[in-house]
């Protein structure tokens, strides 16, 4: 899965201590993985010529502690889909495995290389970065399925972490999670995933929702046009949920942190959740 870790601002990483370049990358399982140095770590590799001996080791830390960001490779056998009874969707829950044993001793294998074997094997330490909250976004047509874009918490830093789709119709689901089994690393790919830094600081979240967005909604024009003098219209439940799932899709929500922590207000949030408690939906029985 592409990822993104720049939407956090340099002072960021500065509170983790942690330098925000990419001192190695490393291949693992086809994927290619950033590694991060702790600031305090500041032995470069030899360009060219022959290797020199560091003389300032006594100057480190004990450790020398390095960050990695997640594998997010997709666990082909964990799809699975299950109605919503609540929003009468289906849900599709698979999960990506984020980080295991295998992978640290891959980075630590390539740390030891890297580093001309100038820093003893035993004294690397590798962690995974201090994710708070993640969320995913689909690049797919939204009227099949969408994923639920919101941040989600990460803080037991887990092996796996499970992300969540939503399908109009059991059809769909079934499809989802086929595709998942047969080939995982093409359904990825249309998939951006997003994380957050642990700064230990708090965080507060406001939404600012701009109504021009719904009614840019191709189902929405229409029904302006249809009913321009209508209040409150009726729609097939099937109906309801395309407005909701096209309207989500194009909503523009700005989410403001504090400490200038600023997500980018092209990021496509997924509210239906919200825009069916803003546009005053009632189900009505038959």
């Amino acid at each position: 899965m592409a990822q993104d870790a720049n939407k956090m601002e340099k002072t960021g990483w500065a509170r983790i201590g942690v330098s925000n370049r990419v001192c190695l990358e490393v291949i693992y399982h086809d994927f290619r993985i950033k590694v991060y140095a702790k600031d305090s770590v500041t032995a470069q590799p030899e360009i060219a010529g022959p290797p020199r001996p560091i003389t300032h080791l006594e100057q480190f830390e004990p450790k020398f502690q390095f960050y990695y960001q997640p594998a997010l490779i997709l666990d082909q056998g964990s799809a699975r889909y299950v109605l919503n009874n609540d929003t009468g969707n289906y849900d599709v829950l698979f999960s990506v495995v984020m980080w295991n044993d295998e992978l640290e001793t891959t980075i630590k294998n390539g740390l030891f290389t890297h580093y001309k074997r100038q820093i003893p094997m035993d004294e690397i330490i590798v962690r995974l970065l201090p994710i708070e909250e993640i969320r995913i976004e689909a690049h797919v047509d939204p009227t099949q399925y969408r994923a639920v874009g919101t941040w989600t918490s990460y803080a037991s830093q887990g092996r796996t972490f499970i992300f969540k789709l939503i399908c109009l119709k059991e059809d769909t689901a079934q499809k989802v999670c086929q595709q998942i089994a047969a080939d995982p690393v093409s359904f990825a790919m249309n998939f951006v995933v997003y994380y957050s830094l642990d700064t230990q600081n708090s965080k507060a979240h406001k939404f600012a929702i701009q109504a021009e967005t719904l009614k840019s909604t191709r189902m929405c024009a229409e029904l302006l046009q249809r009913f321009p003098n209508k209040d409150a219209v009726f729609l097939k439940a099937d109906d309801a949920k395309h407005l909701l799932m096209e309207t989500a899709s194009n909503v523009v929500a700005a989410e403001t942190f504090d400490e200038g922590f600023d997500v980018s207000p092209d990021q496509e949030l997924s509210l239906a959740n919200q825009l069916e408690k803003m546009l005053g939906m009632q189900k009505l029985s038959s």
